[in-house]
């Protein structure tokens, strides 16, 4: 069904004012197999967009109050350049939330999702080769860990701080009509957050019940009660899910950096010990990933390179994906999506529709595709 704007159509909605939706269409042009236009081109056609905006403004050329919503936000920004005596300067430019920036880095690749890092989703394909490979990886701790990033799109810092009180809290919660329980990490819970110290973030984490079932059989599995008796906290509900071999963290949380001057905690160490300890920050996970990566290639040479970031962005794809194919409305989509992922902008969150849409090329898949990847399908 066609969209009745016009050209001064800006109503409160940001994400539906006339502006914004041709961004968004230059975006999807961008994220076309193959590329149908260049990011210059974009970038000059949504200039002449906002020059065209700013100038009947300025100018009076439509009446007051006619547009009644900003057409776009408009900021400063400081470029380098080297004056006229050789120094290196810094002058003042005026942006818009809706310009196009133009580089040779990957920033420009239409096939990349901006999430905090540059992320690509793993196709549906990928993610079966992906989920076997766990599964005959050997490491059952590293699966698990794996498991609830595709599953939930939780980044590593909160994976790898997740607590066992979190899971058995978790079992006991009634779930929503899509079978899932909700977990509060950030300020103020025991999970940490990504920019939780700097900006007090928190947020919600949407867990398929059958996962936690999953996670509460291993935390009562002895691997799990072997790995705590060599840690910090020892075995108890207030340790981490996940320990490495030696009984350390893969991420250590801000609690444990807190506890650790506390000798409440753990009175078999030593005052030194319980201050000068190594603060892991997820470089072991690196690690188990590029073995994953070499046992896949040695299977499938021609798999692509990924991370363990790229997780997130596949919940994110799986997610749209089944609600697409469910035939919802996908900007409803988007607004549920935005709020699983902790986005504080929306424009991040539509990045994953417009990958849905153009590099994807969403069309009706089987309902057994999200039933294995992702516990059950919205309905």
């Amino acid at each position: 069904m066609t969209l009745a704007i016009s050209e001064l159509h800006f109503p409160d909605d940001p994400d539906e004012r006339v502006t914004y939706l041709y961004h968004r269409y230059l975006q999807n042009l961008l994220r076309r197999v193959p590329q149908v236009i260049a990011v210059t081109t974009a970038k000059t056609r949504m200039s002449e967009v906002i020059q065209f905006y700013r100038k009947i403004i300025e100018w009076g050329i439509v009446e007051k109050g006619t547009i009644q919503n900003k057409p776009f936000e408009e900021f400063s920004v400081g470029i380098q350049y080297i004056n006229s005596k050789g120094m290196l300067a810094i002058m003042s430019a005026l942006t818009t939330d809706i310009s196009f920036r133009v580089s040779g880095s990957d920033d420009d690749d239409p096939h990349i999702i901006k999430d905090g890092e540059n992320l690509i989703p793993l196709s549906l394909d990928d993610q079966a080769v992906v989920f076997a490979a766990l599964s005959e990886y050997g490491n059952r701790t590293f699966e698990l860990m794996a498991h609830v990033a595709i599953l939930t799109g939780a980044r590593l810092q909160t994976v790898s701080t997740l607590r066992i009180s979190d899971i058995r809290t978790l079992s006991k919660k009634k779930p929503n009509k899509y079978g899932e329980v909700l977990l509060g990490v950030g300020r103020g819970h025991l999970a940490d957050l990504k920019g939780e110290k700097r900006y007090n973030k928190r947020a919600l984490v949407f867990f398929p019940l059958s996962l936690v079932r999953e996670l509460l059989d291993y935390a009562d599995s002895d691997l799990a009660r072997n790995l705590r008796n060599k840690s910090f906290y020892g075995d108890t509900d207030e340790n981490y899910l996940f320990l490495n071999e030696e009984g350390r963290p893969y991420y250590t949380s801000l609690k444990e950096q807190a506890d650790r001057v506390n000798p409440t905690y753990s009175k078999r160490l030593s005052l030194r010990d319980r201050v000068d300890f190594p603060i892991a920050d997820g470089q072991a996970v690196n690690n188990l990933m590029g073995r994953l990566k070499t046992y896949i290639h040695d299977k499938h040479p021609d798999f692509r390179n990924f991370r363990f970031h790229d997780f997130r962005a596949t919940y994110g794809m799986n997610f749209l994906r089944s609600w697409i194919n469910a035939g919802k409305k996908p900007n409803v989509g988007v607004g549920e999506l935005k709020g699983r992922m902790g986005h504080s902008s929306v424009q991040t969150t539509y990045q994953y529709l417009n990958y849905a849409a153009e590099v994807e090329g969403i069309t009706e898949m089987e309902d057994a595709h999200y039933e294995i990847l992702n516990g059950r399908s919205p309905s």
